[in-house]
């Protein structure tokens, strides 16, 4: 849901009971990839 852009990386981290940090670090460890608006936003 959070690749999606349905969950925001805060409410995905409450969910797991884990911290933002260790939420994106876990993204980062499955390849994960960001949502569409969260590319949007880095390529400007």
């Amino acid at each position: 849901m959070y690749a999606e852009g349905k969950l925001s990386a805060s409410r995905a981290s409450r969910m797991l009971g884990i911290s933002r940090a260790e939420f994106y670090h876990l993204l980062a460890e499955t390849d994960t990839q960001l949502p569409k608006k969260h590319n949007e936003g880095i390529k400007k």
